[in-house]
């Protein structure tokens, strides 16, 4: 029995030392460690809190994405996973993370096609805002943006935000500068946003109410934009969007 214990012991000490080594970037992310230690004792619940810890301190680290996909898998919520898994695939689809993501998704019965997609948005002639209307946020609700290549970070309103259950004490903030001058704005990373099908995940979005009708929930910027490839049709008057 005491031989049992130490073998486990020596098996996770090793565990460790293998990050240590081969990922330093995280060895000094005390959340992500410690969802490790979680996840190797079982208690999936708690690596679950601790991986978005994590993930919300390093919203573009794979690896991490790739151990809160799992863990969410063994606290059956799949939908999840699956979400988690396919912002991993449009992040770095050549990349080793994403071969584990696409095999993570026929385990749970989601086979990956790559399909490539395109959305035609026509650009008004006089110069006034693109609205983009029914953009599905999360896969929950959807809502009118104003697509604007100026901007260089996507918002979300205060409204939406509370709709979507994100708005937090704990949430980092960022200075940005406004009309009513600099102000420190909540961020927070959406799961995905979604144009007639196109679907951009782990999006960065600030918190903040622009000062737009009531129907527009935030802005669409660079951030956003630059998750697929954009072409300015002129004689046409249109604005594609489409999958690299």
């Amino acid at each position: 029995m005491k031989k049992n214990f130490l073998n486990v012991i020596f098996v996770k000490f090793i565990i460790s030392l293998f990050f240590l080594f081969q990922l330093p970037g995280l060895a000094y992310n005390s959340a992500f460690q410690a969802g490790i230690d979680a996840y190797n004792m079982y208690n999936y619940p708690l690596a679950e809190q601790y991986f978005r810890k994590a993930l919300m301190n390093e919203p573009n680290k794979s690896t991490i994405r790739y151990y809160l996909a799992i863990t969410l898998v063994k606290n059956k919520k799949v939908k999840e996973a699956q979400s988690e898994y396919m912002a991993i695939i449009d992040a770095e689809p050549n990349s080793e993370a994403a071969y584990k993501a696409v095999q993570g998704l026929k385990l749970i019965g989601v086979p990956y096609n790559k399909t490539s997609k395109r959305v035609v948005l026509n650009i008004n002639d006089s110069n006034s805002a693109l609205v983009v209307k029914d953009v599905v946020i999360n896969s929950k609700l959807g809502a009118n943006f104003i697509l604007d290549t100026g901007a260089t970070y996507t918002t979300i309103s205060y409204n939406l935000a509370r709709n979507l259950g994100l708005l937090r004490s704990d949430l980092p903030r960022v200075s940005v500068m406004t009309a009513n001058g600099r102000i420190n704005a909540p961020k927070v990373v959406l799961n995905s946003v979604e144009i007639d099908g196109l679907v951009a995940r782990n999006v960065e979005v600030m918190i903040l109410d622009i000062g737009a009708s009531k129907d527009i929930s935030g802005l669409l910027g660079l951030n956003f934009i630059q998750k697929f490839k954009l072409t300015i049709d002129k004689k046409n008057g249109q604005l594609i969007l489409e999958t690299p």
